[in-house]
């Protein structure tokens, strides 16, 4: 989870980490208030939330087992910790019957 979090912010930082960079390779010295005016500072908070929601959706869109996995919580088996996870549910032909 911590992992998602991090790319997540990585991904709204990224627009100002380009806007410095570009300011950077302009030949100034840091970021001058003049240069970061109200209405680029407003693009740029927009990109990294339209980044960050690209994201969300990619995430969603392809991560996952589908809707039919059933969830399996983490368990302990002879005092040994299982990890638990989402697991396809056991078909007719596995469980024997027959329709």
């Amino acid at each position: 989870m911590m992992r998602l979090a991090l790319i997540e912010a990585l991904l709204f930082a990224l627009p100002f980490l380009l806007y410095g960079g570009y300011l950077a390779l302009r030949g100034k010295r840091g970021i001058i208030r003049s240069e970061l005016q109200d209405k680029s500072l407003g693009r740029l908070i927009f990109a990294g939330l339209a980044l960050m929601a690209l994201s969300f959706i990619g995430l969603a869109a392809f991560s996952g087992d589908g809707r039919d996995a059933v969830y399996r919580p983490t368990q302990y088996k002879d005092g040994k910790l299982v990890p638990g996870g989402f697991e396809k549910p056991p078909s007719a032909e596995d469980t024997g019957e027959s329709q």
